[in-house]
């Protein structure tokens, strides 16, 4: 066997392994293609849960900051499912998570952060139905 037949194999195993790797970065970049035709386009809605939804038009309609037990009781809803979704609702910023520092009552506050929700939410969360 000369030297040049055992470098043809290995360069026939190492351009097999190319296009291997070459299939599955276009396999990667069609799927990243389908999830971002997926994602919303400016002036469409932001996906937002419908539960999230409703909390946040609950906080947006009163003018002062409320606890999470008051925020349940307003919407009829668990104060454990409710504390929740103002911890999902605050990481999103769309409510601001405050510090009650009168003492005593609820250890946190909450109110919507208007400014922070995107116009096509805002439209949906300030619509009285």
């Amino acid at each position: 066997m000369s030297r040049k037949e055992p470098l043809e194999k290995y360069l026939k195993i190492i351009m097999e392994k190319l296009d291997s790797q070459e299939k599955i970065i276009r396999n990667l970049e069609k799927r990243i293609s389908q999830i971002e035709s997926l994602s919303p386009k400016a002036g469409e809605p932001t996906p937002i849960q419908p539960s999230l939804l409703r909390v946040l038009r609950g906080l947006a309609d009163v003018e002062k900051p409320l606890g999470t037990e008051e925020v349940a009781k307003k919407l009829n809803l668990s104060r454990n499912l409710t504390s929740n979704y103002l911890k999902r609702l605050s990481e999103l910023g769309y409510v601001v998570k405050e510090p009650n520092l009168e003492g005593y009552g609820p250890r946190y506050l909450f109110k919507a952060n208007l400014e922070a929700i995107p116009d096509n939410l805002k439209k949906m969360v300030l619509k009285k139905e």
